[in-house]
């Protein structure tokens, strides 16, 4: 059975059944994550120059730095994670 692909954006394609979660990177944990991946150098930036508006963590450890939000991936398929809602900041 053929390998089921997904767009990413930019002329990327990820393999579906490697993608383990998608989350936003603006949460501190998924920064320090970030940040570490790159020392580790375990990151794929596959965002082409753009700004980072996903994070995707593989089965093997890696991580892919997306261009499209993670909405935009849910409608392609992949496994949206913590993602999904934003919250409002409550008026004082």
């Amino acid at each position: 059975m053929p390998a089921k692909l997904a767009h990413v954006g930019y002329g990327n394609f990820v393999v579906v059944s490697r993608i383990r979660g998608v989350l936003p990177p603006v949460a501190a944990p998924v920064q320090r994550l970030i940040r570490r991946a790159k020392d580790e150098g375990i990151a794929i930036d596959v965002t082409s120059g753009r700004r980072t508006r996903a994070v995707a963590v593989l089965d093997d450890g890696k991580i892919l730095l997306l261009g499209l939000s993670v909405r935009e991936l849910a409608t392609r398929g992949l496994p949206a994670g913590a993602g999904g809602k934003r919250r409002r900041k409550r008026a004082r």
